[in-house]
């Protein structure tokens, strides 16, 4: 049975946007064309469209995570963030314990990428 295509000028439910849609007409130059057509063929998305949003949605995505690490650097210490609170840390996680605020701990981004991502926003805040 075929699908009813969704409403004009709006993306199905499941993609996670309930918006309209505008168009957004973009120059590249012809590297970039085949490289972003690459990507939409071996990455399996149906459109450059949706390759484009998946980027911007990471973009987004990356820069809510460098403010929410350049307002907890600018915040005061509540306790020492030294190898043995990453141990405790791990230690809850592993073992599926609440933290100290009663709330059930898992690791929401591996500590190197966390590591690299503070020290490139530390970088980029002091300069």
């Amino acid at each position: 049975m075929r699908q009813s295509a969704p409403d004009r000028g709006r993306l199905p439910k499941f993609a996670g946007y309930a918006d309209a849609m505008s168009t957004m007409n973009i120059s590249l130059p012809d590297s970039l064309k085949a490289f972003v057509d690459e990507q939409v063929s071996d990455r399996g998305y149906g459109t450059s469209s949706e390759y484009v949003r998946e980027l911007i949605r990471k973009d987004q995505d990356q820069q809510h995570l460098r403010g929410l690490l350049l307002t907890g650097a600018a915040s005061e210490s509540a306790a020492p963030v030294d190898d043995a609170y990453f141990d405790k840390l791990r230690q809850a996680c592993a073992s599926g314990q609440r933290s100290s605020q009663g709330v059930r701990a898992k690791p929401v981004i591996p500590r190197q990428l966390a590591s690299r991502h503070v020290e490139g926003a530390v970088a980029h805040h002091a300069a």
